[in-house]
């Protein structure tokens, strides 16, 4: 093993971070509570100055097809509805601090994270469909990956050393020679430092080894179909008879793979037009 990364530097990283990522486990219990006050909402946007500014262009972008004026939070919020200020939020809180060049991954920030939003959009389809907790299928699919930055900056200063991020076996093989953990193992144990649920960061940290989840092994079992037909859908290749299989005998869903596909393409262009504005 190369130059281990502990759990302290972990918490020193995890301590340099922003206040951002906090904010998103506080929104999740309020916007899913029945008798939630919407003040308690919008007291929660209101400290992060960033998210507020993100909420109000959302409102005016042709992006999410609303193209209101709005100038403050509170209608900012009644604009987008809550669990659309939720998906924002969750990216905008954990893009801001997850971002810049790798040193070590072949592949960009920028692929990652549109992985990554794929992956929520098919969480929070999947949820859907199965009448389950869309709130944590969306948080789960897009905060899979967030082990990998740290990773990489852990590893900045190797030279030349790449880890593929087309080959699931080699990428774990040498981030455990490199870090002594996996990006699953280092994504879970920072949602667990900033308080989320088990419900989010377990199917995180087996979804490569459902089996091993315990109660936890159909929702890891569901992001690793969500990221297999993510990557599937940005390739722009087509759904195979196997991926339709395998949805059908892992998703209990009534909709066709197809009708799901189409509704995942279309939420991933509107994230992906505004997070380019």
């Amino acid at each position: 093993m190369d130059h281990e990364l502990t759990r302290d530097i972990l918490e020193v990283e995890l301590h340099r971070l922003s206040a951002a990522p906090r904010i998103i486990p506080k929104l999740a219990a309020l916007v899913r509570d029945p008798n939630m006050n919407p003040e308690d909402v919008i007291d929660v946007i209101r400290h992060d100055p960033a998210l507020t500014a993100r909420l109000i262009a959302a409102c005016k972008s042709a992006a999410f097809h609303r193209q209101v004026q709005v100038s403050n939070v509170i209608d900012a919020v009644q604009c987008l509805g809550f669990a659309e200020v939720f998906r924002i939020a969750t990216v905008v809180a954990f893009r801001s601090s997850f971002s810049g060049p790798f040193h070590v991954y072949a592949e960009s920030a920028d692929e990652v994270w549109q992985r990554a939003v794929a992956a929520a959009c098919f969480m929070d389809e999947f949820a859907l469909e199965e009448e389950g907790d869309h709130w944590d299928a969306y948080t789960t699919g897009l905060l899979h990956m967030i082990g990998v930055f740290f990773i990489d900056w852990h590893c900045a200063g190797r030279s030349g050393d790449i880890i593929p991020l087309r080959s699931m076996s080699e990428q774990l093989r040498l981030e455990i020679k490199w870090t002594g953990f996996t990006h699953m193992e280092l994504s879970a144990l920072a949602l667990d430092y900033w308080g989320f649920s088990r419900e989010i960061y377990e199917p995180i940290r087996w979804y490569h080894e459902p089996q091993r989840a315990g109660p936890y092994a159909h929702q890891a079992e569901l992001l690793g179909l969500a990221l297999d037909f993510s990557r599937a859908i940005l390739a722009e290749t087509k759904l195979t008879a196997y991926h339709r299989w395998w949805y059908a005998h892992v998703v209990r869903s009534a909709d066709p793979l197809s009708e799901v596909a189409d509704r995942v393409q279309n939420r991933l262009q509107t994230v992906l037009e505004f997070l380019r504005v």
